[in-house]
């Protein structure tokens, strides 16, 4: 029968109570958020895309402040719509003993209907639009966490992160970071470009997924450098760039140069 889940966005606890959700702000008057249902029809092995809308608190937001959300999710055991014979998940019959779940603001009379909701069941007149089994629930709390302090680069590792003219061309130095959070790091990845904007590849580091060291040796085409390969014998000089930030959570990442 296929699979079929939706975003139930409860509430967010803090000063302004503003929320964004796929773009569109809400105030704590307009919450909770029905959101809008994702199906994907039988028969599938493919895991369903079980993810939230691009949810964003504001700026003003303070640590510990938490936004609420539930997943309710719909297979062949407890059905959306129990006749997808018709391949279509979205036609359930209404009336009677089929209206078990209302999916939309209707019935509880408060909060919002996310945009688009009501259009995804066009055969159905609303304004309450009925499930016709009870969903699985499974409900989280997003939290604001205290950002970790930022990696540094290690200008005792690579003085002043320059390297002078050599010749022949060594590549007996590292790229180097410090972090000051221990054994709570993880994982320090280091990217190409500044992974910001996007299209960054974070680069395979020989030294391991948690090293503060990324080796000059490693700054190749093969491994996405954006620049390679690095040498120290280019007489025109040369800008070697990394961009490492820090897991588990991925702070702003520190631009690490070497320069020639």
């Amino acid at each position: 029968m296929g699979v079929w889940y939706s975003i139930y966005y409860h509430n967010r606890a803090g000063a302004a109570n503003l929320i964004s959700i796929n773009g569109v702000t809400y105030t704590s008057a307009q919450l909770p958020v029905y959101g809008r249902v994702t199906y994907q029809a039988a028969s599938t092995t493919v895991p369903l895309p079980s993810r939230t809308d691009d949810i964003r608190m504001p700026l003003t937001a303070n640590v510990g402040e938490t936004m609420i959300i539930t997943m309710r999710s719909w297979n062949t055991c407890n059905a959306l719509d129990n006749n997808v014979a018709d391949a279509n998940g979205f036609n359930q019959l209404q009336g009677g003993a089929n209206n078990v779940f209302d999916i939309t603001r209707q019935t509880a009379g408060t909060g919002t209907n996310q945009p688009g909701l009501p259009l995804q069941f066009p055969t159905i007149a609303g304004p309450a639009i009925f499930a016709n089994n009870n969903p699985v629930l499974r409900t989280y709390t997003l939290r604001i966490m205290t950002k970790p302090t930022a990696l540094t680069p290690n200008t005792v590792a690579t003085p002043g992160l320059s390297i002078c003219y050599t010749s022949p061309n060594s590549t007996a130095f590292n790229f180097s970071v410090l972090s000051t959070i221990g054994g709570s790091r993880t994982t320090v990845k280091w990217y190409n470009v500044n992974p910001q904007p996007g299209g960054a590849v974070s680069m395979a580091n020989p030294n391991g997924a948690n090293s503060l060291n990324f080796p000059a040796a490693s700054y190749t085409a093969a491994n996405s450098a954006v620049l390679p390969p690095f040498r120290s014998d280019n007489a025109g000089g040369a800008y070697y760039s990394v961009w490492p930030p820090r897991f588990p959570v991925e702070r702003m990442p520190v631009r690490v140069i070497h320069l020639k």
